[in-house]
């Protein structure tokens, strides 16, 4: 376990680190606080996502997606080839976040692996970016950083909350004073917070934050003081106790502590979705539906039920089986020691988010990979067209069968 004095002097702690909660909120520069030090040097200097702590920044500059112009001719240092392939800042909804010295901080990005951590430098700002557009708003009052808000139920869980983890810390109290900071993202990317889905409210009630003290940035905007946590999510590739204390405050204030009654096995389906959303075809995904009700499975429709009713039904789950998507983020707020997933997706869509969570759960995940029956072999991919349905072919359904029966007896 690294010491403070260790912290202090490596790349990524260029600010001053404080002991306590508390002495950051009291310092008067630009600051760190540890909460839950890194165990090893190789954890601290490749992931930033992977250690519990909170920076205080003061005269940071927020520069939304919306307003930034990557430039025309993308031009990057040569230190940084991966850049040159993976410029998706508006795509992806990667806002910029520069420090008062204006260097930029290197958590400012959603997809935190294309821009190495150590690229903080304004030397690279011209490159990305061009010229920055000018700063619209200043904002005195101290803000806690979110870095982005989506109606996007799988992304609420996975990535969105990333940040929210200090809002299990005993001091709480000191951050549910502030106004919680962001971009908008899927869902809410027209600023207005005020027009989401329900269960985006019961989550953010359940966090204890006051629905007013949400804020929408939609412009260049400096904050005089602003606590940026670290990502602490699935989609991050970093889970653990901080991110499943979490979800379980969560859990607990929206669905109560008595569960409904509900079934060890559960399949959450989505055979009611309509096609594309990356959907199997209904017709098949009913067969699949039959694989696993024969075998004792509760068939659950997650849109039919209320979030509360959704969590009572999977957190005492032990096997849990679906189609790849945001219904499996449910497994979350699980609370069984060592839950099984059973997982089936098209090769165009195998995505890891799940893996961290059954991980840092004590389970484990089992994925079928289905031949994408009826698609071309361009489509063989992980990261594949999107919104569109997919079939599963007479022998993979047979091999399915199988692997089912195999998965429950191991």
């Amino acid at each position: 376990m690294y010491s403070l004095q260790d912290l202090q002097m490596q790349p990524q702690s260029a600010f001053r680190v404080v002991a306590t909660l508390q002495d950051l909120i009291a310092s008067d520069e630009d600051a760190i606080y540890w909460v839950d030090p890194p165990e090893n040097k190789k954890g601290f200097l490749q992931d930033v996502g992977r250690g519990a702590y909170i920076y205080k920044l003061h005269n940071a500059v927020f520069y939304p997606d919306k307003a930034l112009c990557p430039s025309p001719d993308h031009t990057v240092p040569a230190e940084f080839p991966i850049l040159k392939s993976n410029l998706k800042f508006k795509a992806d909804g990667a806002s910029l976040l520069l420090t008062q010295a204006g260097d930029i901080f290197s958590e400012s990005f959603k997809w935190n692996k294309l821009v190495p951590a150590v690229l903080a430098s304004k030397e690279f700002r011209r490159p990305l970016f061009g010229s920055l557009p000018d700063i619209v708003e200043d904002v005195a009052d101290p803000s806690f950083f979110c870095e982005f808000f989506t109606s996007h139920f799988g992304h609420v869980l996975i990535d969105m909350l990333g940040r929210f983890w200090p809002l299990t810390m005993p001091e709480v109290s000191d951050f549910l004073k502030m106004n919680f900071v962001g971009s908008g993202w899927l869902g809410f990317r027209n600023g207005n917070l005020a027009a989401g889905p329900n269960f985006f409210y019961d989550v953010m009630s359940a966090c204890g934050i006051d629905q007013n003290k949400l804020v929408c940035i939609a412009k260049p905007t400096r904050f005089s003081v602003l606590y940026v946590p670290s990502r602490i999510a699935p989609y991050f590739n970093s889970t653990g106790p901080r991110y499943h204390a979490l979800m379980r405050k969560i859990g607990l204030k929206i669905a109560g502590e008595n569960p409904i009654e509900t079934c060890q096995k559960v399949f959450l389906s989505r055979s009611k979705l309509g096609p594309g959303k990356r959907a199997l075809c209904v017709e098949t995904e009913i067969l699949v539906e039959d694989l696993f009700a024969k075998r004792g499975f509760d068939i659950v429709h997650p849109q039919d039920f209320s979030l509360a009713e959704q969590i009572a039904k999977v957190r005492d789950a032990k096997w849990l089986a679906g189609l790849v998507g945001s219904q499996m983020h449910l497994a979350v707020f699980s609370h069984v020691s060592a839950p099984k997933m059973f997982r089936i997706a098209p090769t165009f869509h195998r995505v890891f988010w799940d893996i961290p969570i059954m991980q840092s759960l004590g389970g484990n995940l089992h994925d079928f990979v289905a031949a994408d029956f009826g698609l071309g072999a361009e489509h063989d991919q992980p990261w594949g067209p999107k919104n569109r349905s997919w079939d599963i072919s007479p022998a993979d359904l047979h091999r399915l069968d199988q692997e089912i029966s195999h998965w429950l007896e191991t």
